[in-house]
This record gives C-alpha cells, structure tokens and sequence, in this order.
C-alpha cells in the first residue's frame, strides 16, 4: 500500500475563489442593507429611537466587512504557503 498523498493544487485554488466569491456576496448584500436601512431611516421612520437603531444595525453591518475581508485574506495566505511548503518538499523528495 502507498503512502502518497496527492495534493489537488486545482481544488484549493478553487476553493479560494469559491471563499473570496462569497465574501464579496456577503459585501454586497451588506451594501444592499444599508441602503435599504438608510432609505428607510431618511424616510419612512419618524421615530427618531427607531431611526438610530437602525443607523446602529447599519454601522454594526458596516463593521462586518473588514473582518470578512481579512479571513478572505487569511485563508489565501495560509492555502498558498501551504502550496508553496508541498512544492519546497516535492523538490526535495523529487
């Protein structure tokens, strides 16, 4: 029985598009939120305690998005060195 571990190069590059595509997905749909809170804030609510509530539910979404981005960027950097660290040890083996 071999013990070779075979690396699919192909599907962790897809992997990373897969991620990075639905991070932008969760951007969009927190731009599409806000809009559509601050729309709503600026006018169909006259209250004004319900109008910051949700200018706060809006600037708490805004504060996803950094976070998101930097797992995305985490994730590419950690997949990619793990790539490069498989090649460095197939050289060296090869």
């Amino acid at each position: 029985m071999a013990n070779n571990l075979i690396i699919y190069d192909s599907e962790i590059a897809g992997a990373i598009n897969l991620i990075s595509t639905y991070a932008e997905s969760l951007t969009n749909m927190i731009n599409s939120i806000n809009a559509a809170l601050k729309t709503i804030t600026d006018s169909a609510i006259n209250d004004n305690a319900i109008s910051a509530e949700l200018l706060n539910t809006a600037k708490m979404l805004e504060g996803l998005k950094e976070p998101i981005n930097m797992l995305v960027e985490s994730i590419h950097d950690n997949c990619m060195l793990f790539l490069r660290q498989i090649d460095e040890v197939d050289q060296f083996l090869y």
